[in-house]
């Protein structure tokens, strides 16, 4: 056939029905679905402008970066709003991350997430910012409220971690976005960056894009100094593009979704998530009562001798999360799943020049022995359980959380969003994955460190600020918490003396200052090596405890107390005349008695022990079952201060009938002129 003189063969006619066909139907030759992957960046840190943006800018890519003011005052380490807006300019988006970085998942901070956000907006809207249309939860944390109100403060997507389908802190792959099944307002992450990642784990991640889903990925800093548990290496981070390069896939901003699926709102239930549920919901298997056990090294555990005796009542989330009959020791490090333990040992480490890599790989291998022969030494814990449980009947469960050597700075509350890859946040993660209604309360021994490193001045605002956290996390505002004081170590070092002094002062005065709060004492029991505790001893501290808690919190009549310092007064010997300090306690179960003869006190004048004013000699008062006297070789003129437990190797012997110790305490001060017709009162 010819058309104006061109002849036109049969498959040319072909062709020629097709394209006419095409043209009437509108039908359109099909196009490769396009797979995608959303690239985001968390708390303003300043490698996000000084390397990060110019290198997704030079290969085309897209991003968010989540903007969050909480450590904006550190312009060493993070944005300033000036150059958050620089990042704007160069094309990419802008995203809400909350003023002030707090977990979205309680009331009190879901009631103040209008300002919270507003701040945010408002900062970004004087540099020209646009108002943002995407939202990251802080430290992964949400909850229904804070959806709600995401939604009704306009957010278009709000990206969640990748709980609960995967722990916080592990590195693994998870969920794609299928915007068929995930909820705009709940977009889930599905791989979140750490140290520990490798380029072949990134290529493994990468390698799932599916059409008609998304791949979410949270980084932050590149590098992230100020926060290294969530630092990423900028070479690796460079691999890891230049791999996204080489795929053809496509990168996008968050905001960038709408261009890619017909979003519409769908049932998903994370929706009714209440803490992002970090780590999934793991309650102790028998019902009873579930205790806490945090600190260092004398709360995980050194004791030498091992304690063989197993109770079916008694259970422990083994460190790699699952629940167990109790076998000591209790607390096996290395095999926990939480990277917060390899990462804090290392940091205490560090000294050793081992790497990072290094301790994950002597954590993995000591993990499998440790699965065969458990690791670890005997500590109080499950000796304080076996005194609960005979006492009271009821089942025990234990959660060991501590780790020897570890700092308070380690146990910081500003932590919790790094989640398991802190101390902190998994222990916190780690409770709340049992409901929270079996926790009965904490045990927690630790503070050698800071009187090892000098550090007593700000122990006490650390402490507390620790027990307020772990009491508003838990939404257990009365939580009862037993506090050991620390012990003795066997040294010579009069300069850290007076340090390892402040410490017990700071642990014995602390539970005056909050509610629910007890003491109790080990100084007095023997050592298996510098510090630790023997297995004998743990058992005679675990029973202490077991008292503490019997008394106070299950309320049971008969049992101890601890005693406490009463009241100091100045007497005279009626035999012999000699001057002595009657100190009397309260809270003494039975009396006073001693193995041996009694010691454990020094009296100082200017903060020292002067010839002529010594406290020569202790003895019970035969007159008072509660009481001590205390001679001196002279009256003092003026002030001194009395101390009981002296220096950071004491020796003290000193029980009540149901052998609770007497507390370290002081030095206290004491005005000798006041004291010949005033007793001093203590309590």
């Amino acid at each position: 056939m010819k058309i104006r003189g061109y002849k036109i063969s049969k498959l040319s006619w072909i062709f020629i029905l097709i394209a006419i066909w095409t043209g009437f139907t509108g039908c359109k030759p099909e196009q490769p679905p396009q797979k995608l992957v959303v690239l985001t960046f968390d708390d303003a840190v300043t490698s996000h402008l000084e390397f990060v943006a110019p290198l997704l800018q030079e290969k085309g890519f897209g991003a968010t970066f989540f903007i969050s003011y909480a450590w904006m005052r550190d312009t060493t380490h993070f944005l300033t709003w000036e150059e958050v807006a620089e990042i704007d300019r160069m094309g990419f988006e802008i995203g809400n991350h909350t003023w002030t970085h707090e977990p979205l998942h309680t009331e009190e901070a879901i009631n103040r997430m209008d300002r919270n956000l507003a701040l945010v907006d408002s900062a970004l809207a004087s540099q020209g910012i646009p108002k943002p249309v995407s939202f990251a939860y802080t430290g992964n944390h949400f909850a229904p409220g804070s959806i709600e109100k995401i939604r009704e403060m306009g957010y278009r997507f709000a990206r969640r971690g990748m709980q609960p389908e995967i722990p916080y802190g592990k590195i693994a792959n998870g969920p794609l976005y299928d915007p068929e099944k995930n909820h705009r307002l709940v977009i889930p992450t599905t791989a979140d960056a750490y140290p520990e990642w490798t380029l072949d784990h990134f290529k493994s991640i990468i390698d799932r894009a599916e059409a008609g889903k998304a791949i979410i990925l949270q980084f932050h800093g590149v590098p992230d100094i100020a926060h290294p548990w969530v630092d990423t290496d900028p070479e690796l981070f460079s691999q890891c593009m230049d791999y996204l390069e080489e795929t053809g896939i496509r990168v996008i901003a968050m905001r960038d979704l709408d261009a890619y699926f017909d979003i519409q709102d769908v049932e998903d239930p994370a929706l009714q998530y209440t803490h992002g549920v970090p780590g999934g919901y793991n309650p102790c298997p028998q019902e009873g009562d579930v205790w806490i056990l945090a600190g260092q090294s004398n709360m995980q555990g050194a004791g030498r001798t091992p304690d063989t005796l197993v109770n079916p009542e008694i259970w422990m989330m083994n460190m790699d999360d699952l629940w167990s009959t109790a076998r000591s020791p209790i607390h096996r490090i290395f095999e926990a799943k939480a990277p917060a333990y390899a990462m804090a040992f290392h940091e205490l480490n560090s000294n050793s020049g081992t790497s990072i890599e290094s301790t994950m790989e002597l954590f993995k291998k000591r993990a499998s022995m440790s699965g065969k022969i458990p690791i670890g030494g005997t500590g109080p814990g499950l000796f304080f359980a076996r005194h609960l449980l005979e006492n009271t009947g009821r089942p025990m469960g234990l959660i060991p959380c501590a780790l020897g050597g570890s700092t308070i700075d380690q146990w910081d509350p500003n932590h919790i969003p790094s989640g398991d890859s802190c101390l902190y946040g998994a222990m916190i993660n780690r409770a709340q994955s049992t409901g929270g209604d079996q926790i009965k309360g904490m045990v927690w021994a630790q503070g050698e460190s800071e009187a090892i490193l000098g550090q007593p001045e700000t122990y006490e605002a650390k402490l507390l600020q620790f027990i307020d956290a772990t009491r508003r996390d838990l939404e257990k505002p009365d939580l009862p918490i037993l506090i050991v004081q620390i012990g003795r170590l066997i040294t010579h070092n009069p300069e850290m003396a007076r340090n390892w002094e402040a410490i017990r002062e700071i642990q014995r005065q602390v539970v005056r200052k909050r509610s629910n709060l007890y003491l109790t004492t080990g100084i007095d029991l023997e050592l298996d090596d510098v510090a630790h505790y023997s297995t004998p001893s743990n058992q005679v501290l675990g029973n202490r405890l077991g008292e503490i808690a019997l008394t106070h919190i299950y309320n049971l009549p008969g049992h101890a107390d601890q005693p406490v310092p009463h009241s100091i007064e100045l007497k005279q010997d009626s035999v012999v005349g000699s001057p002595y300090l009657h100190l009397l306690y309260s809270r003494v179960s039975g009396m006073l008695k001693a193995s041996g003869k009694p010691t454990g006190f020094e009296l100082r004048i200017d903060d020292k022990t002067p010839f002529g004013h010594v406290i020569s000699r202790v003895e019970l008062d035969p007159e008072d079952p509660a009481g001590l006297r205390l001679y001196l070789s002279a009256i003092p003129q003026g002030t001194g201060q009395l101390i009981c437990g002296p220096g950071i190797n004491p020796h003290m012997n000193i029980t009540d009938s149901k052998n609770m110790a007497i507390p370290a305490f002081g030095p206290i001060a004491i005005d000798f002129n006041s004291l010949k017709s005033n007793a001093l009162i203590l309590e």
